[in-house]
């Protein structure tokens, strides 16, 4: 083909199947198509003149091709606005310039109960009254068509979350991927429980967890060091087992025989997605009977107390001997109630005998011990008190 015949070959000729373009809330996109109605092939590219509006494709080499245009989902448009932007096409066949409107209209969604819903602060504020009824709008038609009316940035997301199995662990994550909320904590109020026992009757204890918020939790209980004597009643927990005041009460049991020692402790550890936590659980034997003097060194002329406390659901006879006979009680038999407490007098004093022995045999003091006896559920408990009596 010479020069001539090149020249007279028919060129391309742009043809854009629209004049303008617009976008409304129906759909956030719009498609056209440019042809070639002239020869050769057409090529080209769609040059957006404002970063909210992209073209897909935006350059093409063929004579027929579909484009959309569509809004950013990262471009925040008010409902309401109608906003005007233009692109511009160039190719071998020509130009044109072509005008974009978007019209994005106040949508909103109508509850069961009345309740207008217009945007994410607002269904937010709706599921925290009625939460049940807000997990069924959040997996609805409406719900998405409300979240691409106000050109929702994380419509894709959104997307994946509202396929969850877990409908309140989704909306929960959506809520703080929309920037709504932070991510629900949890929180230990009472990180020590102490349990103490005289037998061997089953000890039922509790504690508590706390939610930051009313969102989504969940996570697992297990036994630090794998103590056989206490048993957790469950494993796992999530939000259903909190009530409307975000607090859960989970309990385990402790079982006495299976504690050799009178000191026990274990270490429940909580964990969920985002944190660790743990509660200690003590155990303690308690005597039936504990005695405490208020000092040990005493004078040869002196005073004294014991103090007894009866821990035991039962009264019981005390009786207390000294065989040393410098040391003297009021009475020797006491008759203690369940839980109560008494201190007992005793005296302290040297005969004429005793007094000459010591100063004859320059003995400095004298070591004694108070003897304290008591029968518990048919048992004997018997407890001393060594003393020290001489001069200051």
């Amino acid at each position: 083909m010479n020069l001539l015949d090149a020249l007279e070959y028919p060129l391309p000729v742009l043809n854009v199947s629209v004049d303008k373009v617009n976008i409304e809330n129906d759909s956030l996109e719009k498609s056209f198509t440019i042809r070639n109605t002239g020869g050769g092939t057409l090529n080209g590219n769609i040059i957006s003149h404002n970063n909210a509006v992209y073209f897909s494709p935006n350059t093409w080499e063929t004579n027929k091709i579909e484009i959309r245009c569509k809004i950013r989902n990262d471009v925040q448009l008010k409902p309401g606005e109608v906003y005007s932007f233009s692109a511009t096409i160039i190719s071998n066949g020509g130009s044109f310039v072509l005008p974009i409107t978007v019209r994005l209209k106040k949508a909103a969604l109508i509850t069961k109960d009345g309740i207008i819903i217009a945007n994410i602060k607002e269904f937010y504020d709706y599921y925290e009254k009625s939460p049940e009824n807000a997990l069924n709008i959040f997996a609805g038609d409406k719900f998405a068509t409300l979240l691409n009316a106000i050109n929702f940035a994380y419509i894709d997301a959104y997307n994946l979350l509202v396929k969850e199995e877990n409908k309140e662990r989704a909306l929960d994550n959506f809520f703080i991927l929309a920037g709504i909320k932070e991510q629900t904590t949890l929180i230990i109020p009472q990180k020590e429980v102490e349990h103490s026992a005289i037998d061997s009757a089953m000890i039922h204890g509790n504690f508590t967890l706390q939610k930051s918020d009313n969102g989504y939790l969940e996570g697992s209980f297990a036994l630090k060091h794998n103590a056989n004597w206490l048993t957790l009643s469950s494993h796992h927990f999530n939000s259903t087992d909190f009530d409307k005041n975000n607090t859960a009460v989970i309990n385990y049991r402790i079982d006495p025989l299976l504690i050799s020692k009178r000191y026990e402790r274990e270490q429940i550890l909580i964990e969920t997605c985002a944190e660790q936590e743990n509660v200690n659980i003590v155990f303690k034997r308690t005597m039936p009977l504990t005695v405490q003097l208020k000092k040990e060194g005493y004078t040869f002329n002196d005073n004294g107390e014991i103090l007894l406390r009866n821990n035991s659901a039962d009264s019981m006879i005390i009786q207390l001997f000294c065989k040393d006979t410098f040391v003297k009680f009021v009475q020797s038999d006491y008759k203690l109630a369940s839980g109560g407490k008494l201190l007992v007098p005793f005296s302290i004093k040297l005969s004429i005998t005793q007094s000459a022995q010591i100063m004859f045999r320059r003995v400095p003091f004298l070591r004694t011990n108070l003897q304290i006896i008591c029968i518990h559920k048919g048992k004997k408990i018997e407890k001393l008190l060594p003393i020290t009596a001489g001069e200051i």
